[in-house]
């Protein structure tokens, strides 16, 4: 039976998180992803390795396989996009906490007043385990500008995440969204699994 987390406490996870990543110490985190992209025109199907590390509130994403190679890089200041091997990149300015883009799966951002807690229990960690809550939380609508005339609008979506209440990491997450690209509404479904974590 769900219960409620409720604002503080789900907000008090996202607290840990931001702690982490901002904290000294490296987290490295790589994810087995299969994504599912459906409307009624077409449905897609890819599956990718997805590669995360934060220190010091910058962070670097790199996506391996699927529509290929892709690595995001953020300084601090600014966002690089770039090919693996490629001499061409894109830089965005960030112009505020509140317009940072984190990297996947964190970049959804969670509605936390309507959290529903699913279960608690081990992580599964070998060696010294943390104590790991499931959760039901809708995510927030957002908007995204793509390249010249091209907006992408998330309006309405539900996430289910599995979180490591000592760290605020998420260790297994499945989104489900509509997204809306240039008219043509599209079905999300995201997969997001844990297959390799460290942090020290």
């Amino acid at each position: 039976v769900s219960s409620a987390v409720g604002e503080t406490g789900g907000k008090n996870l996202w607290t840990t998180f931001e702690t982490t990543r901002n904290g000294p110490l490296v987290l490295h985190q790589e994810f087995d992803v299969d994504q599912h992209a459906g409307s009624s025109y077409s449905q897609h199907l890819q599956h990718y390795k997805l590669v995360v590390d934060f220190a010091q509130g910058k962070w670097r994403e790199q996506m391996i396989g699927g529509n290929g190679d892709r690595i995001e890089i953020f300084d601090g200041q600014d966002l690089f996009t770039f090919e693996p091997g490629g001499a061409e990149y894109t830089r965005k300015k960030q112009s505020g906490s509140k317009d940072e883009r984190l990297p996947a799966p964190f970049e959804n951002r969670l509605d936390w007043g309507k959290a529903k807690e699913v279960e608690r229990g081990p992580c599964g960690f070998a060696g010294k385990d943390h104590t790991c809550v499931i959760v039901d939380v809708p995510i927030k609508p957002w908007l995204r500008q793509g390249g010249p005339g091209e907006v992408t609008t998330m309006t309405g979506g539900t996430s289910r995440v599995m979180i490591d209440t000592e760290t605020g990491t998420w260790l297994r997450c499945h989104i489900s969204a509509v997204v809306d690209n240039v008219g043509f509404p599209v079905q999300w479904d995201v997969d997001y699994n844990i297959k390799q974590m460290s942090y020290g």
